[in-house]
């Protein structure tokens, strides 16, 4: 009887063991499968993060480049800009002033009219129209600046740009000239105007009065050169006045690069946008990955404005030397657009880092905010029952609203303000503060508003 007892009892304790044994397995296995499940969480962020750092970085300039280019109103107001720098406008009026004395043939008409005189003579027809050329380049580097001719040339490069968009969109009937297998555009009616400029001295050459025609930018460059030829008796080349912008054997190949680069652009950003929230919603600590994902994005920024400037240096530096000034200035004004934008990502890069810092975990954090609570907690405590009580109150109603409008603040006053290091970080510490400020009086006024 005994003996069947400790039987019996040595099976409950063996499929006890055994149950015991099963349970252990399970939860190994549950743990390595949990331990898996945490690695492979951890590798697929990591690579979300390495794909929203890459698409930042494509993104960044083909983004500021396909606002400005894209835009019309854009663009006019960046080659506007350019053309308001006198570097540019010196080189423009030394270009101008070599078309218009190319027009009118002043050399030929001097040393004929002094060979006609004395033929001694002719051989002063070089230094005199060189005297005569610095004296109308003056004069046209006056005219450049003039609102007359800003506001022309901001039309000229409107007119231009719709077209070089309708060629590269495919419309090119009727939009812009092709010529000896180029495609060009039309300068006609800055060169006409600076030729108006000169009327008096043109008149005097030509030996009748010169009324110059209306030139428009609309208007064909064939049909421009026919009216300038009648008004000023001389035979042009076809391709006065006008720029090759490319080779139309070229065209289809370029209409094509163009719409790739829009899709690469949306491409790159809808992929830095979606991996950064995949990134964010595997990750296991998703505040470390926030602060990762924007130091490595602020240090990606820092690394793209650099990058800008030393491909402006070089830009500068393989132009021609009479060009290099004008080259300079108006790659200033265009990269002055891109530091202005990757700044303001910058700052916000920046200021993501100092809230999630300032609200984190951390031990000098928590003192930080403690010592927040208390400052913000005596201030509320001393306004209540007072004028000012229902200030600190709606404060604390409309925590969300201010902390939002602070951060839009912040980012028009990063938008405009050309600050330095310093500046920049003072007032990246002045909006964490805000927000600080902001929440911790929410926090301090809670338990009045909920008593």
């Amino acid at each position: 009887m005994s003996d069947e007892q400790g039987e019996g009892r040595t099976k409950e304790q063996l499929e006890e063991e055994n149950r015991a044994l099963r349970e252990q397995r399970d939860e190994l296995e549950e743990r390595v499968r949990g331990e898996r499940r945490s690695k492979l969480r951890t590798v697929f962020t990591v690579v979300l993060l390495v794909v929203a750092l890459l698409s930042l970085a494509a993104s960044m300039p083909g983004v500021y480049t396909r606002r400005t280019l894209s835009d019309t109103d854009r663009y006019v107001e960046v080659v506007s800009e350019v053309a308001q720098q006198p570097a540019v406008q010196a080189y423009l009026a030394a270009r101008l002033t070599d078309e218009a004395f190319m027009a009118l043939d002043v050399q030929g008409r001097l040393s004929t009219a002094l060979g006609n005189f004395d033929e001694r003579l002719a051989f002063l027809a070089g230094p005199i129209t060189q005297s005569v050329r610095d004296l109308v380049r003056d004069q046209v580097e006056k005219l450049l600046a003039s609102d007359a001719f800003q506001n022309l040339w901001a039309e000229a490069n409107r007119v231009a740009h719709a077209q070089i968009k309708a060629v590269l969109n495919g419309d090119t009937e009727g939009v812009v000239q092709i010529s000896d297998g180029k495609v060009v555009i039309n300068t006609l009616p800055l060169v006409n105007e600076v030729l108006k400029g000169l009327s008096g001295l043109i008149s005097q050459l030509v030996g009748r009065t010169v009324t110059f025609p209306e030139i428009t930018p609309e208007m064909i460059p064939s049909e421009a050169i026919n009216q300038l030829e009648s008004t000023l008796g001389v035979d042009l080349p076809d391709n006065f006045g006008t720029i090759a912008v490319y080779d139309s054997d070229t065209l289809a190949e370029l209409q094509t690069t163009v719409d790739t680069f829009d899709r690469l652009i949306v491409l790159f950003v809808v992929l830095f946008i979606l991996a950064s929230a995949g990134a964010l919603a595997l990750s296991q600590r998703r505040r470390r990955t926030l602060l990762q994902l924007m130091t490595a994005s602020a240090v990606v920024i820092v690394l793209e404005r650099r990058s800008a400037i030393v491909a402006v240096d070089r830009l500068v530096d393989s132009a021609r030397p009479e060009a290099r000034a004008a080259v300079r200035a108006a790659a200033d004004v265009i990269l002055g657009g891109f530091l202005r934008s990757s700044a303001l990502l910058l700052g916000l890069a920046l200021l993501v880092i100092v809230i999630a810092l300032l609200t984190g975990p951390y031990p000098w954090a928590e003192r930080v905010r403690a010592g927040a609570a208390e400052v913000f907690g005596t201030a509320a405590g001393m306004v209540q029952g007072t004028e000012a009580g229902p200030a600190a109150q709606w404060v604390a109603g409309h925590r969300d609203l201010l902390m939002l409008a602070g951060a839009i603040v912040a980012v028009v006053l990063f938008w405009w303000l050309d600050l330095s290091i310093w500046g920049f970080l003072l007032l990246v510490l002045l909006v964490g503060l805000y927000e600080l400020a902001v929440w911790r009086t929410a926090e301090a006024l809670r338990p009045a508003d909920t008593g």
